[in-house]
């Protein structure tokens, strides 16, 4: 090809008014948005072929105009020469500035598919970015939509890479931002077919990831927005299992537990013949014995405080309320003790006061 190689990597084509050079070195900012070029003076092209590339616009040649360039970019783009179709682009904005082409979201949307194709998801979503920020007609706006859906995935699964001084990472949270960020794609557009497919994989790896709270907040935003959606069942389900989750122990916060179980039992009122509900019933009964284990402590505290009646009322609580849990049986036994001393503390006081009654049954048999 008689031109100049491509930069092909962590370069921009636009500036906010209109396009870069894509030849010469480049330095980017710490942020890794500001691309700064070198002054070089450059051949222009005028027209693409599939055997040369770009051919070098020679003196006294006619110019080609932008819309015969974004064409030639365009065959260079069904071609899979992305760089070169790139390059097309660039030649547009120097030499056709104030164009339609230079502005219309085609053009974007063109760059931006060029940079998908080239694996730079970055580049790529900042274009279908600005393809959308142009209004593009009906069948544009979806593809682009599509592909930052796709770019968020990418990025989210690990599929997809950021490079900082030539080291690259995985950068999940990028994925996170892109799909539901405050200017996310599901922010922005709640009710895209895809909206919550997106929720449920950014909630399914939160969940994967440990990140319980995190989860929790991703997919109560999917059940509340999207009740009709192929994941409720699932949503719920994994939900539940997330404030489950959350939960330290019978001595700490009961809330969790609290929540836990009217978020199993909301699954099971939505879906009695559900596939989670073997898994419900185990964890429902898990709750049930933290939470009788919780009351039979505050029965046994009440006791060594010397407080019957207190310790009685939690006592009954584990009896009544969780009769099927292992704390049951020890409640009972403690509960049919307390109440044997009752009774026989009640029948000596019984007695006691009969024997000091004048002329009573005890004085009788006394004398």
């Amino acid at each position: 090809m008689p031109f100049n190689q491509l930069v092909t990597h962590s370069f921009s084509l636009w500036k906010p008014l209109g396009l870069l050079s894509v030849l010469g070195m480049l330095s980017v900012s710490q942020s890794g948005c500001e691309i700064l070029w070198d002054d070089m003076q450059e051949p222009t092209i005028s027209r693409w072929t599939p055997d040369e590339g770009w051919v070098v616009l020679l003196p006294g040649d006619p110019s080609p105009g932008a819309q015969a360039l974004r064409e030639d970019a365009r065959k260079a783009f069904e071609a899979e020469k992305y760089e070169e179709a790139l390059q097309g682009l660039k030649e547009i904005e120097e030499s056709y500035p104030d164009s339609f082409e230079a502005r219309e979201a085609a053009t974007m949307f063109l760059a931006a598919e060029c940079y998908f194709k080239l694996n730079q998801y970055e580049w790529a979503n900042e274009y279908y970015q600005k393809t959308i920020a142009r209004r593009p007609p009906r069948e544009l706006l979806s593809q682009s939509l599509t592909q930052i859906y796709n770019i968020g995935l990418a990025f989210l699964h690990g599929t997809a890479v950021r490079t900082f001084a030539g080291v690259e990472y995985e950068s999940p949270s990028l994925g996170v931002d892109i799909l539901i960020g405050e200017g996310g794609l599901v922010t922005r557009y709640p009710f895209l077919d895809f909206s919550d497919d997106a929720l449920w994989e950014v909630a399914d790896h939160y969940y994967k990831n440990e990140e319980y709270d995190e989860a929790e907040q991703v997919l109560d935003r999917l059940v509340t927005d999207h009740v009709n959606s192929e994941w409720n069942e699932a949503a719920e389900y994994l939900l539940a299992l997330c404030v489950y989750k959350q939960i330290r122990g019978e001595d700490y916060d009961q809330r969790p537990i609290e929540k836990a179980k009217r978020k199993f039992n909301l699954y099971r009122h939505h879906y009695p013949r559900g596939s989670k509900i073997p898994e419900v019933r185990k964890f429902l009964q898990e709750i049930s014995e933290m939470e009788a284990r919780y009351d039979l402590k505050i029965a046994k505290y009440y006791l060594r405080e010397s407080r019957p009646t207190a310790a009685s009322y939690y006592l009954q609580s584990v009896i009544l309320n969780y009769p099927k849990t292992e704390a049951f049986t020890e409640a009972r036994e403690i509960y049919d003790e307390m109440e044997r001393f009752r009774k026989e503390a009640e029948a000596q006081t019984a007695g006691t006061a009969t024997s000091t009654i004048p002329g009573g049954t005890a004085g009788e048999a006394s004398s």
